[in-house]
């Protein structure tokens, strides 16, 4: 498969209630820079959990923290563990999972004390033949839950700021701002789109666990175009997910416009089992987010948007015919 194909798509389905985040702050200025690497327009950070460093993909997708692996030849202790149930795209059945609490996660110098994750238990997921690298885990809400969040795709840093004053900064003024709803822990984007030449408002996931640049859910208003192709558009819990690719017209949001925007539409069932908000209509991936520099503020509810150097990139698809995978774990 394809390393454009790769999309992370975990959402958890849990009646678990994390605790609260206590992270401290021991930078001498007022925010933490924490270099990233971006892989299939994903944000790929070095964390360590519990003395082992690892690697996990920032997710705002994501509810909760998650690792389904650990480096070879390597082990993490966790703490406070017992035994929960978890959902997750293209699964018919719950799996078994385990609740841990109360680990020492590290970023730099951003440390979390407290920090609560879920570790599959029965299911291995490799991501190593189509990333290059092994990812071990997920990195969701509470990393942005209670920090002014800034992801700079130009520099591939991440910016957490202590205080909001740094929000009324003269540099601030050239972002556009945006209102987003944060519903169940996950940050929603509303855009304008031309789909089949019928202009449509759009309530979107803002996904940054997401490599596409969107993907649609199908229904009596939302059509996909005739000219489309199947394909394997991503790998969740259960395995591949399969749908269709086609491009739309037109979005825009601000003053920020795309036209032939490449977007997937996976089959419904896959979400069958997946609670989903009433009116959202899919999601925003890292395809079309790393064209921004990007400000989280999800205590105010809002994001602040300027353009980067990727902004005018194409919208490209992979139609060679070969595709390249790594195998093995070195």
């Amino acid at each position: 498969m394809s390393p454009k194909k790769i999309i992370v798509i975990f959402l958890i389905i849990t009646g678990y209630a994390f605790s609260q985040v206590d992270t401290s702050w021991t930078y001498k200025k007022n925010k933490i820079a924490i270099p990233f690497e971006l892989i299939n327009n994903l944000v790929v950070l070095k964390v360590n959990l519990n003395g082992v460093d690892i690697k996990m993909i920032l997710d705002t997708g994501s509810m909760n923290n998650l690792l389904f692996s650990i480096p070879e030849n390597d082990s993490i202790s966790l703490k406070e563990s017992s035994i929960t149930y978890i959902s997750g795209i293209g699964m018919a059945e719950p799996i078994e999972a385990i609740i841990s609490s109360n680990n020492n996660m590290k970023i730099e110098d951003y440390e979390d004390k407290k920090f609560d994750l879920l570790i599959l238990n029965q299911n291995e997921i490799s991501f190593i033949n189509k990333f290059g690298i092994e990812i071990n885990g997920i990195l969701g809400y509470s990393f942005f839950k209670d920090n002014i969040v800034e992801i700079n795709y130009s520099k591939k840093k991440i910016f957490i700021h202590k205080e909001t004053n740094f929000l009324k900064r003269k540099r601030i003024k050239k972002f556009y701002k945006e209102k987003i709803e944060v519903v169940n822990e996950k940050p929603y984007i509303k855009l304008n789109s031309t789909i089949n030449s019928d202009e449509k408002k759009l309530s979107l996931l803002f996904d940054t666990g997401l490599s596409d640049a969107l993907w649609l859910f199908e229904n009596e208003y939302i059509k996909y175009s005739n000219y489309n192709i199947e394909d394997i558009l991503g790998q969740g819990l259960s395995g591949d997910i399969f749908g269709k690719r086609t491009r739309i017209d037109r979005i825009n949001f601000s003053d920020f416009y795309f036209s032939d925007v490449l977007v997937s539409f996976p089959e419904l069932i896959f979400f069958d089992n997946i609670k989903i908000i009433d009116d959202r209509n899919g999601s925003m991936g890292g395809e079309l987010i790393k064209r921004f520099d990007v400000i989280l503020n999800y205590k105010k509810q809002e994001i602040f948007l300027k353009k980067n150097n990727f902004y005018s990139d194409p919208f490209h698809f992979n139609m060679s015919g070969i595709e390249v995978s790594h195998s093995g774990k070195e």
